[in-house]
């Protein structure tokens, strides 16, 4: 579509992942890529660039387009009338403007209002917590999700945790996005997503895959990184320390890795661990442990939180919110409920040590339903007094991404949020929290959201 036509690039902002995607694409389509302004057919500059700084020598006829042109070209696959996407040529007015506004140049359609702000001046628009997650997003970019995936999870089990954070944010942006993604800036324009990132998202679409994936996720130190990690109870350190001293498989840890007893688990449990379940297998664990608890006291009641709650069609483990009264004395309540659901062996292993004063409050652990035809699964049980009701089943409900983002959030305006409460007031030294200020009334989730000024997301909303 873009026989004959010549493409000058001028450099001002453009990244060299961003260029290398369109000089290809503009190559792919016949078009001709060329290092001089005076003999294109069009010059393609960023739209965010200083046009004051860009030479006089551009500003002839009406060939200085911004770079959303080309990609609309692309995305739509024709030459696609360009008046709308001139860049001017920057005026006296902006000259004489003020600093704020002499800074980025202006297409004719374009628009100078930061997408950062709401109306009230506020950024809660730029954290995950303020927008809804779409339910089977997945599905309208797959393969852009499954390669970004790929490199957080080998990132993730090399220790990497920033690099893995930050594809983690953009595959978050992209299932928020919930269209398909097309062009650079579909991708770019979304909120924590930077040009590095976008270049990758655009090589999946113009390749297939990432030459990225291909050279971290397919060595042997990746495989049996990989491998290691997927053991619960072995984190990424864990993981390389066993490969550099030579383990490769599951059976050379069982014999030399020294394990530790939840790591032995891990193995013993392995691929049942890897297999998800379904939400009615869920609910059936659940119901057990909701009658052993109605068993110590009748007062007491149950939620599923996880990814359960957030509408999940498969879960990986199982997490059960038991509830108290606020007059009812924790103690025992924990320990009386597993000794219930032990001595029908439903819960097979510990994954934790119970604390002998009875106090515990968090049980990790193993049960297994009965018949053979189940299979061992991962189960959490945390009892919380009713006061903290509303921040502990929003915290134990997640998603992991959306619970930072919000407590972040909270942060900005002098708050704290754990699962226990929320704080306003909060005085902080850098990280550190010097006054608790006060606690907030919290009866329910929607509460947190009215004190945080967000608009409420119910839990399927949630699943970042």
């Amino acid at each position: 579509m873009f026989s004959g036509i010549k493409f000058y690039f001028h450099p001002a902002k453009f990244s060299k992942g961003r260029l290398n995607v369109f000089t290809t694409q503009v190559k792919n389509h016949c078009g001709i890529v060329v290092e001089s302004s005076e003999e294109a057919t069009y010059v393609i500059v960023e739209e965010s660039c200083d046009t004051l700084s860009l030479p006089t020598s551009l500003w002839h006829e009406d060939r200085v387009l911004g770079s959303v042109w080309l990609s609309k070209c692309l995305k739509e696959k024709l030459v696609v009338e360009f008046q709308q996407f001139r860049i001017t040529k920057p005026s006296l007015k902006r000259l004489t403007s003020s600093p704020e506004s002499a800074g980025a140049g202006t297409s004719e359609s374009g628009s100078n209002k930061s997408p950062d702000y709401d109306s009230r001046g506020q950024t809660s628009k730029k954290y995950a917590c303020s927008q809804p997650s779409l339910k089977n997003s997945e599905a309208c970019n797959a393969a852009v999700l499954d390669q970004l995936q790929k490199l957080a999870d080998v990132y993730r089990a090399r220790g990497d945790q920033w690099r893995a954070h930050g594809y983690e944010k953009a595959i978050s942006a992209i299932r928020r996005h919930g269209k398909e993604i097309t062009s650079f800036e579909d991708v770019a324009s979304l909120e924590g997503v930077g040009c590095k990132m976008a270049a990758k998202v655009m090589e999946v679409i113009t390749t297939g895959s990432l030459r990225k994936v291909e050279e971290l996720c397919t060595t042997e130190e990746s495989r049996v990184v990989d491998l290691f990690s997927n053991i619960w109870g072995a984190g990424p350190s864990a993981a390389h320390t066993w490969y550099t001293k030579g383990y490769r498989s599951l059976e050379d840890l069982i014999k030399n890795g020294n394990l530790t007893k939840q790591q032995q688990i891990g193995i013993k449990y392995y691929n049942e661990f890897l297999d998800r379940m379904s939400r009615k297998e869920v609910e059936e664990i659940g119901q057990k442990v909701t009658e052993s608890a109605k068993e110590v006291n009748s007062s007491l009641t149950t939620m599923l939180c996880g990814s359960y709650r957030r509408g999940k069609q498969t879960c990986g483990d199982v997490d059960v919110v038991v509830l108290k009264p606020q007059q009812l004395n924790s103690k025992q309540i924990l320990t009386s409920i597993l000794s219930r659901l032990k001595d029908t062996v439903f819960i097979t292993d510990d994954l934790v040590s119970l604390e002998k004063n009875g106090n515990q409050r968090k049980y990790l652990g193993v049960c297994k339903l009965p018949g053979d035809e189940h299979k061992h699964r991962r189960l959490d049980i945390f009892v919380v007094p009713q006061t903290e009701s509303a921040c502990a089943i929003m915290h134990y409900t997640g998603s992991a991404l959306f619970n930072r983002s919000i407590r972040l959030l909270a942060q900005t305006k002098n708050m704290h949020l754990s699962e226990h409460r929320l704080c306003a007031g909060v005085v902080r030294q850098g990280k550190e929290i010097v006054d608790e200020g006060q606690v907030l009334s919290t009866p329910t989730e929607e509460s947190i959201f009215k004190h945080l000024d967000l608009e409420y997301r119910p839990p399927e909303e949630r699943d970042h």
